[in-house]
């Protein structure tokens, strides 16, 4: 009986380690994903003219759009409604994905498509994050949209497009960020001084979530430094804003 005991006991020590190391785990591999998907903004800058891919609000699907897409409202209460046809994001017919998969863009988007690739979800996110298919969102400066309210998403006129030579610091610059499935309505992201937890924000591993840059670079940031930095405007400009020094 003693024996038992201890050995129930050592189970409840271990299992915290035990979870955080899967977790960590779990985050190895986000971070990789992250690393694919910046490594093919590269790719895709470097044969369209320097332009970037554009972040893109749900369902607006223009052809600069990094994924297709989007819930645009999500139901934590009726996980049924996760199964919809047009909730899911859909990066076959995004502009990143022969860039990301090899695998030639599908320029019909089809909301009933059921395919996804592990590359564009983080492990952490669950039934939601597996349901939503993208995980990741692109800073929303990247839009053309949010540099010109005139913009039309044919994009006849090429002079809205932000362009990578001309990301300030761009080892300061956010690319992607790991977003909470809760709040993946779009596949872009802005600051918001509106976030008062990481949960509400951010994918967290281990209270850390990850963020890739344009330099290249991943880093796992804490979420409450990232919460911080979203309630000062000077501090979110700094890491978001693309065309700030």
């Amino acid at each position: 009986m003693m024996v038992i005991s201890i050995v129930t006991i050592l189970s409840l020590l271990l299992l915290p380690a035990l979870q955080r190391s899967r977790e960590k785990a779990r985050g190895a591999v986000c971070a990789n994903n992250m690393r694919q998907l910046s490594i093919a903004v590269f790719s895709y800058s470097s044969e369209r003219e320097d332009e970037l891919p554009w972040s893109g609000p749900a369902k607006r699907n223009g052809r600069g759009d990094w994924v297709f897409g989007g819930p645009g409202v999500i139901s934590s209460k009726d996980e049924s409604s996760w199964n919809a046809p047009g909730f899911a994001f859909h990066a076959e017919s995004g502009s990143l994905m022969p860039y990301v998969t090899g695998i030639p863009r599908e320029d019909v988007h089809n909301n009933a498509d059921p395919r996804s690739w592990r590359v564009f979800r983080c492990p952490s996110t669950g039934d939601l994050g597996r349901s939503l298919r993208v995980n990741y969102a692109l800073n929303g400066y990247c839009d053309p949209e949010r540099r010109d309210p005139s913009f039309k998403k044919t994009l006849s006129d090429e002079t809205s497009n932000m362009r990578l030579s001309a990301v300030m610091s761009p080892g300061e610059k956010v690319m992607f960020v790991n977003k909470a499935p809760s709040k993946m309505t779009d596949a872009q992201f802005l600051p918001s001084p509106s976030f008062s937890q990481p949960a509400d924000m951010v994918q967290s591993h281990n209270d850390t979530a990850n963020y890739s840059f344009f330099d290249g670079s991943i880093h796992p940031i804490p979420g409450n430094l990232m919460i911080e930095v979203m309630k000062a405007k000077n501090l979110a400009d700094r890491y978001f804003d693309l065309a700030r020094p």
